[in-house]
């Protein structure tokens, strides 16, 4: 992009807020979004505040360098939204980046997703083949309702929750899909009785 690229002008072009701060909570930076959002409620955004005296319901130790995915907190009425991820600067210092939004602006977003899982789990739901998921250690987090119940006699919600080993031994299925793919780390076709 060039020697004259600037990521401020950049982020400043975003209609999500950003803040970076440092390590005692102490704002290094904030976008025109960022501003725009915390002027609306009367709050200045300058560089000698903390993200507590802004964000008062954030307390110290709520301070986003713990924080791991997101963060839903309240300001002056206004339920706000806000994604952070730790990084380090050219020095080596411990810094975190604060993407921030009204929760009332992502709700049309929320919604489409609502609905678009509400379609995927009919749709999964009412298979004829059984759809069987597990994490990582075996535990059953999904199983398609239609074969569930026609192959096992139980409803889902019976075997969510509970590891395939138990399942196996208590003679829902014979054998472990789940066993082998751990062991061969492929993808594999078997029947199961």
């Amino acid at each position: 992009m060039g020697d004259s690229f600037n990521a401020q002008v950049l982020l400043d072009f975003l209609g999500h807020g950003v803040l970076v701060v440092d390590k005692s909570a102490k704002i290094i930076y904030a976008n025109k979004s960022a501003k725009k959002l915390f002027s609306s409620f009367a709050t200045i955004v300058c560089y000698s505040s903390y993200l507590h005296e802004i964000i008062p319901s954030l307390a110290k130790e709520k301070y986003p360098l713990s924080w791991e995915k997101a963060g839903l907190f309240e300001l002056r009425g206004q339920d706000i939204v806000a994604f952070a991820s730790k990084f380090a600067d050219k020095k080596g210092d411990e810094l975190s980046i604060l993407v921030i939004q009204k929760l009332e602006e992502l709700e049309p977003l929320y919604r489409e997703l609502i609905m678009i899982k509400q379609e995927l789990e009919q749709i999964f739901n009412s298979s004829y083949d059984e759809i069987f998921t597990t994490g990582a250690d075996g535990t059953a987090l999904r199983v398609s309702a239609e074969a569930c119940r026609r192959l096992y006699g139980v409803e889902p919600e019976e075997l969510i929750g509970r590891n395939v080993k138990e399942l196996e031994a208590e003679g829902y299925f014979r054998p472990s899909v789940y066993d082998i793919v751990m062991r061969d780390k492929k993808r594999i076709t078997v029947m199961q009785t």
